[in-house]
């Protein structure tokens, strides 16, 4: 008997939207986005051959799941495919009675900006025509009421930036300017206003407001934390004392781009030590005494000179304040109080005006260590505000927990760009269990915390590594509360959370409570993703930066160390933001600090319920 054929046609549908083609296709194909507009069950993996489940329309004109194949696929688009660069195309087959069936999703950018979503399937039995389109044209009314939901939300979105300068003389406002002029591009469009600052104690500040940009950069306040004015009355004596410290340190502890340096400055301190004994203790002959007496003499009347105008500007104004904020010294212990204090205060402040969906902090030279210390305090002071909520899930946390449990025999190498995307995740899912703390970005350029064995010491009897373990300095990824090596005979879990309860404010019954996995008062880089930038340092050229250096050595493996290209400058430490003198380190520098977002982090955050 010969068999029945099916009459077929093909349908087409499509939809404008108003962003780019690129921020919808990583959007709407996210596998956890996907069926939200294609349907709870539907699947689709954006790889060339693999299984896909999708929502047909059968010969009974019923929805029915059905099984297909990913037979095409362009993404991104490149030059030399046979279609345009800039569209993206998946293109699905899915087995019939009557023959395989073609679903393409096709999205493409317009000339005058957003771009069209565009869905057609072939071989469809005629009499199911209507069915197809009315499933698509559901799928499609889904797409666009989730782009308007996260294109509202990113409208109404406001982030905040927090600078701490480093060390030297600075004035009030000056790094501020200095960030705005070179991080914003007025050429390209990037106004940005200068505004009292209204957080501030000082009535010296201002801040900076850019407003919505372009691209996703929702409107950026940008404060700058003033602690200059605090280190004051700084002695010569002071800074010698910690210098000599240093110099004579153990060769372990001193950084090695620096040790032929500090050699070098230990056999001068030697030689002149020797020089002076040799002429108070041995016979020296008369005219080399005159001459000998000649050159003292002189260099009694000079050196001074030459030291307080040195010393005063130099070791005071700009190492006198990394000697007086990183020794713990009973006299600089309320200088070190008032900074920390200060920093604490506006931290809260910000989390207090309810005004900000994210924060982010940069510090630079000695301000990432300030920055750093404050962000521990603050996290210790301000983790554990709950907000009442029954949104209680712990899955993202409890992912980042597995990352640090991999067995050795499974491990692979770290994906950074995949934990610092988890950690998001997991501050997101922090903040939506009802935790007030909207940081979620650490940048630090040119840190002396790169020398931290060197420089970060309570006193001699206890190490860096000490401090560490007991989370008197929080790690990324935190120290967890089983030290024991994790192995494949081994059934101890390491752990950085442990379980939080609260009643459920939505229950009938006042004694049910609610429980939720957060990280401990060491655990603040568990959600705050920490990247760090640096010039390399070369010899004794002091070619890059000497202070700055990776810290992923001593402060953990999930921090994101860049390695800035070799700058042919000496002594680099304050380019990181000189635009007209290292301009790839400022667009490294932008693209660290994430002001834009992307749509799919508006969407997943209405999904997260921010």
């Amino acid at each position: 008997m010969a068999s029945v054929v099916t009459p077929t046609k093909s349908i087409r549908v499509s939809s404008p939207i108003d962003f780019s083609a690129k921020e919808v296709a990583d959007y709407i194909f996210n596998p956890d986005v996907v069926g939200t507009w294609l349907g709870s069950q539907s699947r689709i993996r954006k790889r060339l051959y693999s299984h896909t489940i999708l929502m047909q329309v059968n010969l009974n004109q019923h929805r029915s799941l059905e099984k297909g194949v990913l037979v095409s696929l362009l993404w991104p688009a490149r030059p030399g495919n046979p279609i345009p660069a800039g569209i993206y195309q998946i293109s699905i087959s899915i087995p019939k009675k009557y023959g395989n069936s073609v679903v393409n999703i096709r999205i493409s950018p317009k000339p005058g900006g957003g771009c069209r979503i565009r869905i057609q399937q072939d071989n469809i039995p005629i009499k199911s025509i209507q069915s197809y389109v009315i499933l698509w044209q559901e799928a499609l009314n889904k797409v666009r009421q989730l782009l308007l939901q996260a294109h509202n939300r990113y409208c109404r979105d406001r982030q905040a930036v927090i600078l701490v300068h480093g060390i030297g003389e600075q004035r009030p406002g000056q790094m501020l300017r200095e960030f705005m002029d070179n991080i914003f591009d007025r050429d390209a469009g990037e106004y940005y206003y200068i505004k009292p600052d209204y957080v501030s104690s000082l009535f010296e500040m201002r801040m900076a407001t850019a407003p919505k940009g372009h691209s996703l950069r929702p409107a950026t306040d940008v404060y700058e934390l003033y602690w200059a004015h605090t280190i004051q009355d700084t002695t010569l004596p002071q800074v010698y004392s910690w210098l000599v410290r240093l110099i004579f340190s153990r060769r372990s502890k001193i950084p090695k781009t620096l040790r032929n340096l500090v050699g070098i400055a230990r056999v001068f301190l030697v030689i002149a030590l020797i020089i002076i004994v040799f002429f108070m203790v041995y016979h020296i002959p008369i005219g080399l005494k005159g001459v000998g007496g000649s050159i003292f003499i002189a260099l009694v009347l000079v050196l001074p000179v030459v030291l307080k105008t040195f010393g005063n500007y130099y070791l005071v104004n700009f190492a006198g304040d990394a000697a007086r904020y990183l020794e713990p010294r009973a006299c600089n212990i309320s200088r070190r109080q008032e900074i920390r204090q200060a920093g604490v205060e506006f931290i809260d402040t910000l989390h207090k005006r309810g005004r900000y969906s994210r924060i982010i902090v940069y510090g630079h030279s000695l301000g990432s260590v300030i920055a750093y210390d404050i962000l521990s305090l603050a996290w210790a002071h301000r983790s554990r505000i709950h907000k009442p909520t029954s949104h209680v899930r712990s899955r993202r946390m409890m992912a980042l927990e597995n990352i640090v449990n991999r067995i050795p025999s499974n491990r692979t190498e770290l994906d950074l760009n995949y934990v610092q995307s988890m950690q998001n995740k997991a501050w997101l899912e922090y903040k939506q269990n009802g935790f007030s703390w909207l940081i979620s970005d650490f940048i630090t350029s040119g840190s002396p915390l790169a020398h931290a064995q060197w420089l970060l010491n309570l006193d001699s009897r206890t190490s860096f590594n000490d401090l560490v373990c007991e989370r008197t300095f929080p790690t990324c990824p935190p120290q967890t509360e089983s030290p024991n090596i994790i192995s494949e005979h081994s059934n101890t879990r390491q752990k950085f959370t442990f379980t939080h309860s609260f009643y459920d404010p939505n229950s009938d019954n006042e004694d049910r409570q609610l429980s939720v996995q957060v990280p401990h008062h060491g655990g603040l880089f568990a959600i705050i993703r920490w990247t760090n930038l640096y010039f390399p340092c070369s010899g004794l050229s002091l070619r890059g930066d000497p202070i700055g250096g990776p810290l992923s050595a001593n402060f953990g493996p999930w921090i994101n160390d860049i390695s800035l290209m070799q700058t042919k400058r000496t002594f680099a430490h304050s380019l990181y933001t000189k635009r007209s003198v290292e301009a790839t380190a400022v667009q490294t520098l932008r693209r660290t600090l994430r002001l834009e977002q992307s749509l799919a982090y508006y969407a997943s955050a209405l999904q997260q319920g921010d």
